[in-house]
């Protein structure tokens, strides 16, 4: 039985993955090095300062990639608004929905910067709980971020529905027990999930409307 719906961030509430890689494709340029759209993939569902350091460990040292990033989060966070747009489909259900599962959110974006963009949304106050990159040691595709959900929900992971867009994302919501859904936003598509537990794709607010009347079903 669903209890709870608990949704990505980026690429679920909010598309902001392609205007910030290329903001730091901007910043990158701006030290002499390249960042190919090619590499676009291998950012999706990765936190800024992850995917700098796993992309450049052996060609950028540690000092200026903690001054990439620095210049990339200054900039972001006091631009937020220039770099997001909601995704109509999932916030407009988060605003509308009436119903008795519980919402949550998970994200590998800060607190501070998670709240920044609720509100930004209109929907800050919609949520029963919140996991961010602040409150676990280890990030996607590691577990620990949706098992902190459902302690947090008090309930299993077997009764938390996830929704993601990403490879890492499903991972690490189907390592914990979650059933997982994803989001086709235009950026993934279903070849990107072969061979992953998904139990569906969600395409509209009527699909989660549709998937939240079949919360009694055993999942």
């Amino acid at each position: 039985m669903i209890q709870a719906i608990v949704f990505d961030l980026d690429g679920v509430l909010i598309a902001s993955e392609k205007p910030t890689f290329v903001l730091l494709q901007q910043i990158l340029r701006k030290y002499g090095y390249k960042l190919k759209d090619a590499m676009y993939p291998k950012r999706i569902g990765i936190k800024i300062s992850v995917f700098v350091q796993e992309i450049y460990k052996d060609t950028i040292s540690t000092s200026i990639q903690n001054k990439i990033t620095e210049e990339f989060y200054q900039e972001y966070t006091q631009n937020t608004e220039k770099y997001i747009s909601e995704v109509p489909s999932t916030v407009q259900f988060v605003k509308n929905y009436k119903g008795p599962a519980k919402l949550g959110l998970v994200s590998v974006s800060s607190k501070k910067e998670i709240q920044k963009i609720l509100k930004f949304l209109g929907i800050a106050s919609c949520f029963d709980f919140i996991v961010s990159s602040d409150d676990v040691a280890s990030l996607k595709p590691d577990p620990e971020i949706y098992l902190k959900a459902a302690k947090l929900s008090n309930l299993t992971p077997g009764a938390c529905v996830a929704i993601e867009d990403s490879r890492i994302g499903v991972e690490s919501a189907c390592r914990a027990g979650f059933p997982t859904y994803v989001l086709l936003n235009g950026f993934n598509n279903k070849k990107d999930f072969g061979h992953l537990a998904i139990k569906g794709f969600i395409t509209s607010e009527k699909d989660l409307h549709d998937l939240d009347k079949r919360r009694k079903e055993e999942f």
